[in-house]
């Protein structure tokens, strides 16, 4: 998103440029020649215009268009197509592009970066196996959250399995089985199984509350597969008490709970996945499953 609204808001693409043409209109300096003996398109002149091809142009368009080919959104792929379109053809792309702009320019510096580094073949791909490719720039932010909890739980789930987007029949339409599919199901060797789901809401773990909606979906997710708990995951800031994981909030009938849970991801970041994995599974187990 960045990028698009880079490309549309500021003016790097404008430069001077003068150029050759042949025309009977006299829109520049006239070659003296030429104006007793014409070309059979007209006179030659030199014309001093705005150009929108230039280097920095080139990057840019052609990170635009590695993007579109890659995002599944019909709008972004859209807005990135127009984005194209607006700076228009380039000449080629420099084999070793600059890797900073004009000073004049400097308020492009950010965006001809985030291109330059597409270019070099930055990205995430959370796809095929969730394979880290490099750092990533262009994600689908909820799907990146599903993704490390999928990759967290294998890891810290000591002596349980863990299943992925399992598909349970819960409903009939017409003729037709309606499925769901929770996140991940955790299959402990007690007996005792707990269903697991990724919400990138920020805002409900910051009010304390699970959105209607969501408590919906859990009690299908229940119904659905016959576990009785569900424990819903939300990005969270720094939690006030110290630790990295914590219930905000309780929902329950005499047959079935489900619970809010805050998640610090800062832990991911000072000290690693297999440490956050630890850690997440350490807290499920001893809150959820013993």
């Amino acid at each position: 998103m960045h990028l698009v609204h880079g490309i549309r808001k500021t003016h790097l693409h404008e430069h001077v440029a003068r150029v050759l043409r042949q025309a009977f209109e006299v829109e520049g300096e006239l070659d003296e020649e030429s104006v007793f003996h014409p070309e059979r398109d007209g006179f030659t002149q030199t014309i001093t215009e705005f150009s929108r091809q230039n280097e920095y142009n080139a990057v840019i368009v052609e990170a635009a268009h590695i993007l579109s080919q890659s995002v599944s959104d019909f709008d972004l792929k859209a807005r990135l197509i127009r984005a194209i379109q607006h700076l228009g053809k380039q000449s080629r792309l420099p084999a070793v592009p600059q890797r900073s702009v004009p000073s004049r320019f400097r308020n492009w510096q950010d965006l001809y970066s985030l291109c330059v580094d597409i270019l070099d073949g930055y990205g995430i791909d959370y796809v095929t196996q969730g394979e880290v490719l490099s750092p990533g720039f262009v994600v689908r932010t909820s799907d990146a959250w599903e993704e490390l909890f999928r990759q967290a739980l294998v890891v810290g789930m000591k002596d349980c399995s863990v299943a992925f987007q399992e598909k349970h029949p819960f409903a009939r339409r017409d003729n037709f089985t309606i499925r769901v599919r929770p996140d991940y199901i955790i299959r402990s060797n007690n007996g005792i199984n707990l269903l697991v789901d990724a919400k990138y809401k920020y805002g409900d773990a910051a009010a304390g509350t699970i959105a209607n909606a969501d408590v919906y979906e859990g009690r299908a997710f229940i119904e659905a597969t016959g576990i009785p708990k569900l424990v819903l995951l939300y990005p969270f800031g720094k939690i006030t008490d110290g630790t990295f994981f914590e219930q905000f909030q309780h929902v329950t009938t005499d047959n079935w709970d489900i619970y809010g849970v805050r998640v610090d991801p800062s832990l991911l970041g000072s000290h690693g996945m297999s440490k956050f994995a630890t850690e997440l599974g350490m807290y499920l187990t001893q809150s959820f499953i013993y």
